[in-house]
């Protein structure tokens, strides 16, 4: 589910990095290079930003690994009733997945809000290369309250 796509508020625009003001922006692109410095040239370097350059659109296409959006996650769930279902239904969002990890990779245990672990080596290619992931994607697990 493309969750922050679907949520039809305007505040569906701060979960994603089109939205970011340039100096954060400019933050999550560093972060980008920190992680992945065989991916793109340095941020600064001349024609990086441009739209149409191949540097550019490798980046766009991962760069929610190194972007944390999960306040505004938090916020949709509950914009769609996630807090009235769980006294409903007599469950609870668990502060630590015990199933699956909470992003695409990231680890299981992690806290809700970390950010995916360095991919290397032939992991990074298929998560990169071959899998239709945007990195948007967040698991929660549900126990009874």
């Amino acid at each position: 589910m493309n969750w922050p796509l679907l949520w039809d508020r305007a505040d569906s625009m701060k979960a994603t990095y089109e939205s970011l003001g340039k100096t954060e922006f400019e933050r999550v692109i560093k972060n980008f290079h920190l992680m992945y410095p065989d991916l793109i040239p340095q941020p600064n370097v001349f024609g990086f930003l441009s739209p149409n350059s191949a540097s550019m659109m490798k980046v766009l296409s991962s760069l929610e690994l190194c972007h944390e959006n999960s306040k505004a996650f938090y916020a949709y769930l509950k914009d769609k009733g996630t807090d009235k279902a769980e006294k409903k239904a007599g469950i609870r969002m668990r502060k630590v997945n015990r199933v699956v990890a909470p992003r695409i990779g990231s680890t299981l245990g992690s806290p809700l809000n970390v950010l995916p672990r360095k991919l290397t080596g032939e992991e990074k290619y298929i998560m990169m290369a071959l899998q239709g992931f945007t990195f948007q994607e967040r698991y929660v697990e549900w126990e009874r309250a």
